[in-house]
């Protein structure tokens, strides 16, 4: 209990630590150094993950491709990178998607939300067309169109399952991981404003969220793993 305990309470200093860092150096430095600290930001959490040892594959794969998405975002303007970028982070969303299937039956859902879900979609792509009427000029090429719609939907997806997750859950696991996505989701906009729209402060909020995310996703594993523990011993 007392290692657990303490072990939290690192979690929440260095988060902290990370943001102020982070903060300082977005102010006071270019857009290099703020994605090379990004990326150190996410390693800082893979030890957190690392001492935990979750059993599902799923959560770590997704971690591992967010941190691929750190390193090749460093050197974005480059055309292969800005792919693989966009590509690499799609492929982690869709994980963390599959992970929900795994936790819920969606059969349970009502239809009066598939109707939601679906009004949501439609008006999110909606928007996705204002927003790229604006940025379209400051994309590489055409292809960064088609990855930008896709991963409109995947997002919309992942956040609409990830309410539903909460919903039908409404466990402390289940709130840590909406504040998770939430958190990375946001983070993304902010950044997609910033680096696109020239709206630089949104990278502030951008680092926020996404330490806030990352916070949040590793008090996620630290209780599905005990649960998973707690379960285990009820069995025995």
């Amino acid at each position: 209990m007392y290692k657990t305990k303490t072990s939290q309470n690192l979690l929440l200093v260095a988060t902290t630590l990370l943001l102020l860092v982070n903060l300082f150096v977005i102010y006071q430095f270019t857009l290099f150094e703020n994605r090379v600290l990004r990326t150190l930001g996410t390693l800082v959490f893979l030890l957190f993950i690392i001492r935990l040892k979750p059993k599902d594959t799923i959560l770590l794969v997704a971690f591992f491709l967010f941190l691929v998405v750190d390193i090749a975002t460093i050197f974005y303007e480059n055309i292969i990178f800005n792919k693989l970028a966009s590509l690499f982070k799609m492929i982690g969303y869709l994980g963390l998607i599959f992970y929900i299937f795994k936790k819920v039956k969606l059969v349970q859902l009502k239809n009066f939300l598939w109707v939601f879900s679906a009004v949501l979609i439609a008006l999110t792509l909606y928007l996705m067309q204002l927003v790229l009427s604006v940025a379209q000029a400051s994309f590489i090429d055409g292809v960064q169109n088609i990855l930008f719609y896709c991963y409109g939907f995947i997002i919309i997806l992942l956040g609409s399952f990830t309410a539903y997750y909460h919903t039908v859950s409404t466990s402390s696991a289940s709130l840590f991981f909406l504040f998770f996505v939430f958190g990375i989701v946001l983070s993304d906009i902010c950044g997609f404003i910033g680096y696109y729209l020239g709206f630089e402060s949104y990278y502030f909020l951008d680092r926020i969220f996404y330490l806030f995310g990352f916070y949040f996703f590793i008090k996620h594993i630290w209780v599905s793993t005990k649960e998973v523990k707690n379960s285990f011993h009820k069995e025995m």
